[in-house]
């Protein structure tokens, strides 16, 4: 900021457009995505098929290649996979911003993403409180998630967390290619994101 304006880099110094046309949505260029990602659907057969097809193939690989992005591994023994969210970690210092000007540069190129949950699970006033009704009545009296501390998980809910809804998963190649190039006209202009 430079008296409440956003300076823009020069061409060629660091963080500028790399081309004509490629700066960010956010800081009035053009939305790498204008078009609605398909919409949830009443969720049968075909379309589980088609979403465990879609997250299997790889089309979505392009996110694994993308410096600062590392979508959730899945480990060789995992047999089963609900699929519900795509996640993924966004390391901050490769794009030299914090994780909600990245976020908020993602949703401005029309990639509907967030940042997860605001506090861990064991966090939630459901746990703490040990709100469970009925259920758990022989272990509530030795549950205490108040002496809880996981620091990674404190970490990815804080600072490097990011959903994708499964549902973005459901539609063509060309949908992957948006959210993947949306990933990387935001890395390209990592120079600006400070001032978002």
């Amino acid at each position: 900021m430079n008296g409440g304006r956003v300076v823009k880099p020069a061409a060629g110094q660091p963080g500028a457009p790399q081309s004509p046309g490629q700066s960010l949505a956010i800081l009035g260029g053009t939305k790498v995505r204008t078009s609605p990602f398909p919409t949830w659907p009443v969720f049968g057969v075909e379309e589980e098929q088609r979403l465990l097809q879609a997250l299997r193939s790889g089309k979505w690989g392009k996110l694994n290649r993308l410096p600062g992005i590392h979508p959730q591994k899945r480990p060789a023994d995992c047999t089963r996979h609900s699929y519900h969210l795509f996640l993924l970690r966004i390391a901050a210092q490769a794009f030299g911003a914090p994780r909600e000007a990245i976020l908020r540069a993602l949703q401005a190129e029309g990639i509907p993403i967030c940042g997860g949950y605001a506090l861990p699970l064991y966090r939630q006033p459901l746990f703490l409180n040990k709100a469970f009704g009925p259920y758990l009545p022989r272990a509530v009296a030795r549950l205490d998630y108040g002496a809880v501390s996981c620091t990674n998980c404190k970490r990815i809910c804080a600072e490097q967390g990011a959903w994708l809804e499964q549902s973005l998963f459901l539609g063509s190649q060309s949908d992957m290619d948006d959210i993947a190039r949306a990933f990387e006209k935001v890395h390209e202009n990592r120079g600006v994101l400070k001032q978002l």
